[in-house]
């Protein structure tokens, strides 16, 4: 959480597994290699608009050396509009169902199914 919070790529991206996948309500999905060139992207450049991130864990189920948890998050962002200055402000919450696997250097995350979600503009 920390390192999303501070862009801090590498140690966000150290958290995934190489083959993990996202998948949205849609069915689109994401591979790790997606992922991680957007991450670098957003992560990269300098950071123009306020941004508050967090989660929370709504439940756990442990089987073996995999956990697959619920989750969900919550972020606002506010930003301004390059030509007119304007602010505006964008609400996300989602839940998602996670998979987790454990191995040697701890647990990655391989895979993130949206459950639910809701984006607000507020202009």
């Amino acid at each position: 959480m920390s390192a999303h919070n501070q862009l801090d790529a590498n140690s966000y991206l150290a958290t995934f597994a190489p083959e993990y996948h996202t998948s949205n309500r849609a069915g689109t999905v994401e591979n790790f290699e997606q992922i991680r060139k957007r991450v670098v992207r957003l992560y990269s450049g300098k950071r123009t608009y306020n941004y508050q991130f967090q989660a929370s864990v709504q439940g756990v189920k442990l089987t073996g050396d995999q956990a697959l948890a619920v989750v969900k998050e919550h972020s606002d962002t506010s930003r301004r509009y390059p030509k007119t200055g304007a602010s505006y402000k964008t609400t996300l919450d989602e839940v998602a169902e996670t998979l987790w696997k454990k191995q040697s250097n701890g647990w990655v995350e391989t895979n993130y199914k949206v459950l639910s979600f809701r984006n607000v503009l507020e202009e």
